[in-house]
């Protein structure tokens, strides 16, 4: 694998020799401009003729070695790119770029304009890397707040909160729309949040009651007489952040960028992710997450549904992966699908992201807690498409699933072995480790078809198995 650290003028020279221009999603947009390169005999040239980048070709010229103008493509103009970057830190971050099955990491530190090139990498090793180091396991308090605005309640909302943060006393009405009223005004403010997506349908003139009544409803801001505030369920927001960092992804398709972005803050010791959706009726939701359900939120941000599978059954149970005599294998996919008879089910006790869709292109909507009930509406492959007793509907993984009268169980201590039928005309699939908790599917005879909490099934001696 190739480390590579090359300065503007070097990477200057580069994209004139391969005539490649950054498109306006590429790394290297942050590059400075610079008057030329770096010519033959120069100390930097040298360099990058030791390094193999540029060779000759003929007497007097010189071009790109082959794997130099890959990876100069890929990253100038990739059709994925996944950026991360702490805010207010020192630390420039990182960003994997995708063209093709070439995956490489090019980071461009906008002050100097050093670059640094790494190829070829896994970019799901770097990504779940990333999880793991920025959301460590430690203990914390329950999630307390969750909110689903539109742009112009959460414009409102943060102006609400800036001005608690910097402890402005007993907030008036008057305060608050004055406040906001300059931001409106505010060319600054109002292009970082066009950026996002989020721009409000708001003008300084604009009657900000309607805004106020929707944070009202949402249980977040209180109004009483001339004065306004936060709640107490959202208090966090009125914490200064003393961390944060930013995940951005672009997918390019037909040479036009999809942005999707994610900000993460933490607040003492609570957690606070703030996602946009910038469809037609933009909207802002402000969720409180333990860290556990930041990994899983930043994991379907990220990684690619296959691989997102077999994430979330490895961190069921904060076990190690899957390892023969040690724990259950994982399970087969199951065949495409299509709507079924209505099934009522429960989430498992470890509890379950879900989704707004099957194709899990989007962070989870939800964390739904263990042994709430569900009714499976429908299939499609490894999801399944849910319905709560109150109408909220839903994806989560179908094999997490178990049924709403269950029995859990576990492995007795001398392991036990599985089969793929009650039939025993196979020999067995797999030998299940001591103490791993089953759920009971249904029983034939003295066989009992059980699932393991990562969606594994197989069939096993009923009268053996102990109580969980």
């Amino acid at each position: 694998m190739a480390n590579l650290l090359l300065n503007k003028y070097q990477m200057r020279t580069l994209l004139d020799m391969a005539e490649l221009t950054p498109a306006g999603w590429s790394p290297l947009i942050g590059l400075p401009s610079v008057p030329r390169g770096c010519a033959p005999g120069e100390p930097d040239f040298e360099d990058l003729m030791e390094r193999g980048l540029v060779v000759r070709d003929g007497a007097f010229a010189w071009r790109l070695n082959h794997v130099g103008a890959t990876v100069l493509a890929a990253v100038c103009v990739p059709e994925e790119i996944i950026g991360v970057k702490p805010n207010h830190s020192r630390i420039p971050g990182f960003a994997i770029v995708r063209l093709g099955e070439l995956v490489c990491e090019c980071t461009v530190e906008a002050s100097t304009g050093d670059t640094k090139l790494v190829f070829p990498i896994s970019r799901s090793a770097v990504i779940l890397r990333f999880i793991q180091s920025l959301t460590n396991r430690s203990d914390e308090p329950t999630p307390m707040f969750s909110v689903d605005l539109d742009r112009n309640e959460s414009f409102l909302l943060s102006v609400v909160a800036r001005l608690e943060v910097t402890e402005v006393a007993d907030l008036t009405l008057n305060q608050l729309y004055d406040a906001a009223r300059t931001d409106l005004d505010d060319r600054v403010c109002m292009s970082a949040l066009a950026a996002g997506g989020i721009l409000p349908e708001l003008t300084p003139a604009s009657d900000l009651g309607p805004a106020l009544a929707g944070l009202e409803r949402a249980g977040v801001v209180a109004h009483s007489g001339t004065r306004v505030g936060l709640t107490e369920a959202a208090q966090i927001l009125a914490e200064p952040a003393r961390a944060a960092f930013t995940i951005t992804r672009v997918e390019v398709h037909d040479g036009r960028p999809r942005r999707d972005g994610m900000l993460v803050t933490r607040h003492g010791d609570r957690t606070l992710v703030l996602r946009t959706t910038t469809d037609d009726e933009p909207r802002v939701v402000w969720t409180e997450v333990t860290r556990a359900q930041l990994r899983a939120l930043i994991a379907a941000f990220l990684l690619p549904r296959d691989e997102l599978a077999a994430w979330v059954a490895h961190e069921e149970g904060d076990v190690e992966p899957a390892a023969p005599g040690t724990a259950v294998p994982e399970p087969a996919t199951p065949p495409v699908a299509t709507p079924v008879a209505a099934v009522r089910v429960s989430v498992p006790p470890q509890g379950m992201p879900a989704f707004d869709t099957p194709t899990l292109d989007r962070p989870p909507i939800a964390q739904l807690q263990g042994g709430v009930v569900l009714t499976v509406v429908e299939r499609q492959g490894t999801m399944a498409h849910v319905r709560a007793d109150n109408g909220w509907e839903g994806w989560v993984a179908h094999h997490l699933l178990v049924p709403a009268d269950a029995v859990t169980v576990r492995v007795p201590p001398q392991g036990l072995p599985a089969f793929d039928s009650p039939l025993l005309d196979h020999p067995p699939i797999a030998m299940l480790a001591a103490g791993v908790v089953l759920t009971v599917v249904e029983r034939q005879g003295t066989m009992a078809h059980v699932r393991a909490d990562n969606g594994w099934e197989g069939w096993v001696t009923h009268d053996l198995l102990l109580p969980s």
